[in-house]
């Protein structure tokens, strides 16, 4: 998201910029910045860890009956590394080459993103991360055995789940224990490119309790002050996710809902006509 509001910045102007640079945390008149951040982290972060796949990629695909300008194609190019294409989106190949871009820069595993497309759409600004790597420290499929979860809802079912016994450190307070798995070849804090954190409410809460205590702070203190090393069965139940969501009310309340107003929406350093709002205005 972080870059889509990125690219998006680079061509917006007054109030609209204004609230996407308070939103990403910075201040006004600092479109250069984010941009050189941007590029920083889609150049280094496949070299954090050489045994893990990290990918990202961006597309601005614009209606052929609009022109953006030469310097906001170049920014797109320069700091974003974006992949840039005018095409006819009255034509059903342009929602195949959609499709296809982001079937390919995921591996396949979001093979389509669009179920159609609006003639009258402007353009389509997309970003995808691919992610794949093994744990530092692997559980071993054969101690993998159908045990009873309990789900949010209270139901109890019956799910494969992997196991495996190690010293290991673990955090938690009144709310919650947590655990840290690590990425690739790096097994600790100091060394972790990449690592994923298991949060497990404590008896009597629930994940909202959980979600509704997490503050940056606490994190942090829970981290520095709240932790023991323990020998622990860890088991966790083999699982997949996904979700599909608009965004539009999540950054609005965040602080930046202008760019989903026609008469505000204020993207002239993109190309010329798109302050009327005619983009569909949807992330």
């Amino acid at each position: 998201l972080t870059y889509v509001l990125g690219m998006l910045n680079a061509g917006a102007q007054g109030k609209t910029s204004e609230e996407i640079h308070s939103l990403l945390g910075y201040n006004a008149n600092n479109t250069q910045e984010i941009n050189e951040f941007c590029k920083s982290l889609i150049e280094q972060a496949g070299q954090v860890d050489p045994s893990v796949t990290m990918k990202m990629a961006n597309c601005f695909v614009v209606n052929q009956w609009f022109s953006p300008y030469d310097s906001y194609v170049k920014d797109m190019d320069t700091y974003y590394h974006a992949e840039v294409s005018s095409r006819n989106f009255t034509d059903p190949a342009t929602l195949d080459y959609i499709n296809g871009w982001c079937n390919r820069q995921t591996e396949g595993m979001i093979p389509k993103i669009l179920e159609k497309l609006d003639p009258a759409t402007v353009f389509v600004l997309m970003n995808a991360v691919y992610f794949k790597a093994t744990w530092a420290e692997q559980f071993d499929v054969a101690d993998t055995r159908d045990e009873i979860f309990v789900s949010e809802d209270g139901n109890r079912i019956m799910v494969p789940m992997m196991y495996r016994k190690a010293m290991t450190m673990c955090y938690g307070n009144n709310l919650y224990r947590a655990l840290r798995f690590f990425y690739g070849g790096k097994d600790t804090y100091e060394k972790a490119g990449y690592e994923m954190v298991v949060l497990l409410p404590q008896d009597g809460k629930t994940v909202e309790d959980v979600i509704n205590g997490l503050t940056q702070e606490k994190w942090n203190y829970t981290l520095e002050h709240q932790r023991q090393q323990v020998i622990a069965e860890i088991k966790i139940p083999r699982f997949s996710t996904e979700s599909d969501m608009v965004l539009n009310d999540v950054i609005a309340n965040m602080g930046a809902p202008s760019m989903f107003k026609p008469n505000e929406a204020d993207f002239s350093k993109m190309m010329p006509l798109t302050k009327s709002g005619k983009s569909g205005n949807n992330l």
